[in-house]
Parts: structure tokens; C-alpha cells; sequence
């Protein structure tokens, strides 16, 4: 059974998926992607009554990092976490919400730590473990505790995030794959947008994540 708890959020106009997570009393807030909406994220942190920890991004995309400013302005002081392979690319989040949307966003603050394959985010007694799966972008992660993986845009229900966007790559995005498959199949998937699901389901019946792996044995 995980440590965990995980509560979903659905924000912003990319329909993104920002997760509230905690355990004993402390939590941390994943990829906050949009101002407007992280307030819901702040109320229900209040209702718990939970202290934030840290504020994580799985990657540097807008939707993904936007409402990062706003969780600063409401009073969360909790460090800002990113892969340094992504810090350029959340710089500029704004810059490319201007273009995809035409809206007007203070840039993000910048990262207070940059994360790595092996760095552990600590969450009251429970140590979620950081590991680099690059592919969507190069710097995405998954968080890993218990039988728990947030995966920001490496794997969906059925699906994977673009490849095609700059700094993708579908031979890393393949390697990504394998390893997540590699997780016992009962490990539950948090994906950045869409429903959550499972590395079962996905073995069963998801065509990248066949393809990565049929791959790799030839």
C-alpha cells in the first residue's frame, strides 16, 4: 500500500493535471500549472491542514509550471524543484503561453533546487526518489514512494506525451518507457493530463510502450 495520498487537480486551458501530495501532516504540490486555478490547490491545503514541503515540477512546459508565481504570492515559501535540463525551458514558460494562447503570464520564479537521477524529495517520513525519464522533454522525472509514479507527460492512459516539441526525443522517450514498464504492474500511474492508470494496463495495452519494449529485444 503507498505512503501516500494523492489528490488530482485539472488546471488551466491544457486540461493539466496538478497533484496535491502528502503524508504525516506534510505534503508537496506537482506541477502547478496555472494561476487561476492553484487557489483550488490552496484551499484544499488548508482543509487538511497540511505543510507544504516542496513544489515540484515534472518538466519545464507552461502548463506545468505557470501557477508557481501564484502558489509564492498566496505564502508558500517551499522550495521550487525542476531537473536542471528543464531550467531553460521553464524560464521562457511565459514566452510560450504568449505564443500557443496569446495571454499575458509573469514569468515563473526560479528554481530554488535543481533535482537529478538518485535526489529524494522528503515528504514527513516518506522519501519520494527522483528518476530521470527524458523523452517529452529533457529534464522530465518521475516521482516514485510505495506503488506510486507521477510521471508528467512520459506516459498516459494509452498514450505518450509529444515527442516532436524542441528538446523531445522518441529514442530517449523509448528508454523512458522500458524502464517505467519495468515497475511492478500494480504501481499506479499519475500522468500529467488525463486519467490516472496503471503499469498493468499499460503493458496490456498501450502501442508505445509495446513498441519500446519489443524494441529492445531485437
Amino acid at each position: 500500500m503507498s505512503p501516500i495520498r494523492v489528490e488530482r487537480f485539472e488546471v488551466g486551458p491544457l486540461a493539466t493535471n496538478c497533484y496535491l501530495v502528502y503524508s504525516g501532516g506534510k505534503a508537496i504540490v506537482v506541477d502547478p500549472g496555472w494561476p487561476s486555478d492553484v487557489d483550488a490547490v490552496h484551499r484544499r491545503i488548508r482543509e487538511l491542514g497540511v505543510e507544504v514541503e516542496a513544489i515540484v515540477a515534472t518538466h519545464g512546459h507552461f502548463d506545468h509550471i505557470l501557477g508557481v508565481g501564484r502558489l509564492r504570492e498566496l505564502g508558500y515559501e517551499a522550495p521550487f524543484m525542476i531537473h536542471a535540463n528543464d531550467a531553460a525551458i521553464a524560464a521562457s514558460a511565459h514566452l510560450v503561453a504568449r505564443q500557443w494562447l496569446g495571454v499575458s503570464i509573469d514569468p515563473p520564479p526560479a528554481p530554488d533546487k535543481l533535482v537529478r537521477e538518485g535526489s529524494t524529495i522528503r515528504l514527513g517520513g516518506v522519501e519520494l526518489a527522483v528518476w530521470e525519464t527524458p523523452g517529452h522533454s529533457p529534464g522530465s522525472i518521475t516521482l516514485l514512494a510505495g506503488d506510486s509514479a507521477i510521471v508528467g507527460d512520459v506516459l498516459f492512459r494509452g498514450s505518450i506525451g509529444r515527442v516532436d516539441l524542441p528538446g523531445g526525443s522518441w529514442e530517449d522517450m523509448k528508454k523512458s518507457l522500458r524502464r517505467l514498464a519495468g515497475l511492478p504492474s500494480e504501481t499506479k500511474v499519475y500522468p500529467g493530463h488525463g486519467p490516472s492508470t496503471s503499469i498493468g494496463l499499460e503493458l496490456a495495452d498501450n502501442y508505445f510502450v509495446k513498441v519500446a519494449l519489443e524494441e529492445s529485444e531485437t
